[in-house]
């Protein structure tokens, strides 16, 4: 009570002062990438040509690559072969691509010939963007086909996967996404599990997620995905091409295994693939078949997937999407396992205008489906709360006071909210062999304001509430001692590894934010408790405090500073901090580098630093877990053994 009355008393001394009295507030559209107002679809052909059409914001030179899969690659890479103009139509920026795809019926040009991929086409939007001087790009593909009459015509296509997701010793979820509602089934192991409903009745969708029961530890299995319009798979079926995926070891076995950790591939400089739909597209492909040739069992990816930053569902799903072309081609033998970065930031944005200083943009996410989290849940299948059989944390409440003598004018926008979002697949946890997986979620319910001062974030806490981007609210906090505990006493499990995004000691980059919140000038960072989340200092020590609490925890993992870094956090960092567990930052997955600043006091804790591109690639064999760290160009930054700590 006592905080809670310190930061009432802040809150109406902030609003109440002449600057927030002449306030108004304005809801503004936001999104860097929101170029589509109508995404690319076939609606038709004409003489052999595919005829696709979209709609943009206005006229803009636009080009459409196109061409197919090959028939003996083992990872489904498009090879583009054609290109044409599209031409204008009509007067609400409408435009018409016509793609000659008789011309995929000679030889010459027909590289998936006698393959079930025989038929699907991928092409790649290019709209050049005149004001900044950027191509911004969407992919996509069909399939079609003559009928009995010769006549083209389209047939259902797998759009999205398939994904192998939530891995264990005795099962496995394949999910995909088809252009069209249909039937979907996979085979395994000489048997076809058919895609249901809740009531096991055959399921006629575009999302399908099958389970598949019943499989063996540590075995690999060949699967197929096949999809049609008939439910007896009669009419016009597209099997994908075989794929393989491998069960965990029996639980706590002990047995070798890898995994892999990288985040932070939103778009960077340097054209092309680098800015592609809102991420690295060619970084995180490359990294991730690296990995698949380098053999992991699993990816886990700490957020900042895309650029986000929008007030336009349509344009943050579509650059979800995008980052999931990127990587489906590994994704189909391995799972992948997400988490929200800050650029999963999807909200309202509300100009506040003053009558005495510039005005200020702040942004507040929005509430239940319509959230960052849900919509960031929709695209992913992740576990759905903790493998101790618990769901995830409860929504947080809102901080009190919030809005002030705003309120009238707040609530007409819908704000601030009640309750924050659904946590649900953005905290969870997993277990495979002897090593427990926790994500969390150190982005949720963000407010702020886009590359404003603290000074800013603070007020916008106060007017719209929400959450601090780094704060890990009491919910989580709980529920994070719970799995903890849980794990910790689970004689399967011989090492805790969790991962989010914002540091909790960062080292370039992200000082004046994550877990820290520091300004130039002062010794310590951010931790005023009269502030919604202003407590960051406090908050930090207890969230470390309960991680090294445990003797298992061996390493958190975060993203955020573009750059790589192994800090060995123990009590000389704080009093509180019972074992030393290793904090490694790697944000190198193709998002702009950051360099080190040593200004912060825990840099002689700091045993590796580096700004190349790269990925985390960890094997495990018992208590033994060894840390490799490589570029994209192959070089082996260190490679080090993490479990030579003292217990």
């Amino acid at each position: 009570m006592k905080k809670q009355a310190l930061f009432m008393a802040l809150v109406l001394i902030s609003l109440c002062s002449a600057d927030v009295l002449s306030q108004s507030l304005e809801p503004v559209e936001w999104s860097q990438e929101h170029i589509f107002t109508q995404p690319p679809r076939v609606v038709g052909f004409r003489e052999g040509n595919a005829l696709l059409h979209y709609a943009i914001v206005r006229p803009m030179a636009s080009t459409v690559h196109y061409g197919a899969f090959p028939a003996d690659e083992d990872l489904c890479l498009p090879s583009f072969r054609f290109r044409t103009k599209a031409q204008e139509i009509g007067e609400k920026g409408g435009y018409e691509a016509a793609l000659r795809v008789y011309r995929f019926e000679q030889d010459i040009y027909n590289m998936a010939k006698g393959s079930t991929l025989e038929g699907v086409v991928v092409y790649r939007v290019g709209i050049l963007n005149e004001d900044d001087g950027i191509v911004n790009y969407y992919e996509g593909r069909f399939r079609c086909g003559k009928d009995d009459q010769e006549v083209w015509a389209l047939r259902p296509c797998l759009i999205e996967g398939p994904f192998v997701d939530l891995i264990t010793d005795r099962s496995a979820t394949i999910s995909l996404e088809a252009d069209s509602s249909c039937f979907a089934r996979v085979r395994v192991a000489d048997r076809w599990i058919l895609s249901q409903d809740a009531q096991g009745h055959p399921l006629k969708a575009r999302h399908h997620e099958i389970e598949i029961s019943r499989l063996s530890p540590s075995t690999r299995y060949i699967y197929t995905v096949e999809i049609s319009s008939d439910p007896d798979f009669g009419k016009h079926p597209l099997a994908w091409p075989q794929r393989t995926f491998q069960t965990a070891p029996p639980f706590g076995s002990r047995e070798p295994f890898a995994f892999a950790y990288m985040s932070d591939s939103r778009q960077n400089p340097g054209g092309g693939e680098y800015g592609f739909g809102g991420c690295n597209y060619r970084i995180a492909q490359q990294f991730m078949v690296d990995l698949y040739r380098r053999g992991t069992d699993l990816v886990l990816f700490g957020g900042d997937l895309v650029n986000g930053y929008t007030s336009s569902k349509e344009s943050f799903l579509r650059q979800l999407r995008t980052w999931k072309k990127a990587v489906e081609p590994v994704g189909s033998y391995l799972p992948i396992y997400e988490t929200v970065g800050n650029h999963e930031q999807i909200g309202d944005y509300i100009r506040v205008n003053f009558a005495d200083r510039e005005p200020m943009v702040l942004f507040a996410d929005r509430a239940g489906e319509e959230s960052a989290e849900a919509l960031f849940a929709s695209q992913f299948v992740n576990p759905l709360g903790s493998i101790y059989k618990f769901g995830p944390p409860d929504a947080e409440d809102q901080w009190s006071g919030v809005g002030g003598d705003l309120t009238d004018a707040l609530r007409e926008l819908g704000l601030p909210h009640r309750k924050g979002p659904p946590y649900e697949e953005t905290v969870y946890s997993f277990n495979f062999d002897n090593v427990h997986f926790v994500a969390f979620n150190t982005n949720y319910w963000y407010t702020g304001v886009y590359y404003g001062s603290r000074e800013n974030v603070n007020l916008a806490l106060q007017i719209a509430g929400g959450n601090r981007e780094g704060y890990v609210m009491e919910n989580q906090l709980a529920w994070l001692k719970g799995d903890l505990d849980a794990a910790q006493n689970d004689e399967h499990i011989d090492w805790i590894v969790l991962f989010a995004h914002e540091p909790a000691f960062p080292n370039g980059g992200h000082l004046g934010d994550a877990m820290y919140w520091v300004v130039r000038g002062e010794k310590e960072g951010l931790n005023d408790p009269r502030i919604p989340s202003g407590d960051v200092i406090d908050m930090r020590n207890r969230f470390w405090s309960l991680v090294s609490s445990y003797s298992k925890s061996l390493v958190v993992f975060f993203g955020d500073e573009h750059n790589y870094s192994r800090t060995y956090v123990d009590d000389s960092v704080h009093p509180n901090y019972r074992y030393p567990v290793w904090q490694i930052t790697s944000g190198g997955a193709g998002a702009p580098f950051y360099g080190q600043d040593s200004s912060v006091p825990w840099t002689m804790q700091v045993r590796k630093f580096t700004s190349v591109p790269h990925y985390c690639f960890l094997k495990v064999h018992g208590m033994k877990v060894q840390l490799e760290v490589w570029t994209r160009s192959g070089r082996l930054v260190e490679r080090v053994a993490l479990s030579d700590l003292p217990r």
